[in-house]
């Protein structure tokens, strides 16, 4: 036998291998190297789904880690505010600062060196509802515990035609008018 026999037969064709036999053989090699192809097209679009799902998830957890983020942050400087709020009524300057740096940033946080004027404090109505006293002070509706930020004064307790108020550290009585 010679050399190219054998290697045609190790091939698996014979010199007695038809041309039929032959395409046959090539539409078998096309078919599957089509098949596999296609295997590999659903198997990319398979792997670029998951890499859009695992963009969104992440797009979705740093939104949620920012969300977080920021609501820890303002809780923070909300819990700060009302902190000091509660105890500005003790000192003046913390209130002055604290109005200067919250409501208006452009203002320098530095505390006043003189105590505030008293202004002049104007009873003009106290009335009840539900239990509870309710005063009308310079125009101002209040009840106990409230405070007049420009006057810098705290509503200490509300009788039936008076008020007691802390202005600046000193109690204070308002009566109203006898004429009303």
């Amino acid at each position: 036998m010679s050399l190219i026999q054998q290697a045609l037969e190790r091939a698996g064709q014979t010199p007695h291998t038809t041309a039929l036999e032959r395409e046959r053989v090539a539409v078998a090699g096309q078919k599957a190297r089509a098949e596999e192809e296609a295997g590999l097209q659903v198997l990319e679009k398979k792997i670029k789904t998951q890499e859009i799902a695992q963009k969104q998830q992440r797009f979705i957890l740093k939104g949620v880690f920012i969300f977080v983020c920021l609501a820890a942050i303002l809780g923070g400087v909300s819990g700060i505010y009302f902190w000091i709020r509660s105890y500005s009524a003790a000192s003046p300057a913390i209130s002055d600062v604290m109005s200067a740096s919250v409501l208006s940033p452009m203002i320098p946080l530095v505390a006043p060196t003189k105590a505030a004027k008293p202004t002049k404090l104007s009873l003009t109505g106290i009335t009840s509802s539900g239990g509870v006293r309710y005063a009308l002070i310079n125009n101002e509706v209040v009840t106990i515990g409230d405070m007049l930020k420009r006057e810098n004064v705290v509503i200490k307790d509300i009788y039936e035609r008076s008020v007691v108020v802390e202005q600046n550290g000193r109690p204070m009585t308002l009566s109203l008018d006898p004429s009303a």
